[in-house]
């Protein structure tokens, strides 16, 4: 997914607030920084060549997946973060 931090860290918490659980938040973040296809295209085939781009990628796959699932096993989200009062229409 293209952009940076600020695209996909309150696209996850948007994630997040609707009711996905905190592991499927960490594989989105995890998989955003590891997979990167961006950055496949644009730096590492064209310095270092078809081959090196994809065996990162392939060694990158399975870092989501797993991390997503330690997390919910250990660490699950019991509910939603809940929006700041500026959001929720409160002032």
């Amino acid at each position: 997914m293209p952009g940076g931090p600020w695209v996909i860290m309150p696209l996850m918490l948007a994630v997040a607030r609707s009711g996905a659980d905190a592991g499927a938040c960490v594989a989105f973040a995890i998989g955003w920084g590891t997979i990167g296809l961006n950055r496949l295209l644009v730096c590492e085939i064209p310095f270092f060549g078809l081959e090196m781009g994809g065996l990162r990628v392939l060694a990158a796959l399975p870092l989501p997946i797993i991390s997503g699932l330690l997390i919910r096993r250990y660490f699950p989200l019991t509910e939603p973060p809940s929006a700041p009062a500026a959001e929720r229409g409160a002032g």
